[in-house]
């Protein structure tokens, strides 16, 4: 999911409508055969957090990647 919601950001969206991204993916749930997990809206919300409450900034792939922060890596 975190892979799809990257990509989603670097090629489909602008940083105004990622709130919207955001609130869209918690009402998505991509199904599987197999697949017994509840929606991703679901999920959140049983760790204690609201959609609304997350800052969709912070989601954004970071400057420097944490690769860089390991000498000759």
């Amino acid at each position: 999911m975190s892979l799809l919601f990257s990509n989603i950001v670097k090629y489909d969206v602008d940083l105004e409508k990622l709130p919207q991204v955001v609130n869209s993916i918690g009402e998505e749930s991509i199904s599987h055969p197999t697949d017994s997990h509840p929606p991703t809206r679901q999920r959140i919300k049983e760790l204690g957090i609201e959609l609304a409450d997350i800052d969709v900034h912070q989601l954004l792939l970071p400057a420097v990647s944490a690769i860089e922060f390991i000498d000759s890596h």
